[in-house]
């Protein structure tokens, strides 16, 4: 997950909030995949992100979730 400032003007820079790796729990694919989406909605709310983009994972070949995705401000209306 990286969360960034993204100025008004292409000439300044980009600003990096945050870098971390978000990794799925052991177990149940499912439910580690609804841990990632809470904790995803939660980080959206709690810094009040205007936007998200959500990549597909490279290792999407052993039945992994792919989703491509942009949420407008009213970050509660994503869906798993």
């Amino acid at each position: 997950m990286v969360d960034t400032e993204i100025p008004d003007d292409e000439d300044d820079g980009i600003t990096v909030q945050a870098d971390q790796t978000w990794r799925l729990q052991k177990g149940d694919r499912a439910a580690g995949y609804h841990v990632l989406y809470q904790r995803c909605v939660n980080y959206l709310e709690e810094n009040g992100i205007d936007r998200a983009v959500v990549k597909a994972s490279a290792t999407l070949g052993r039945g992994g979730m792919a989703i491509r995705t942009i949420a407008q401000p009213s970050c509660t209306h994503i869906t798993p």
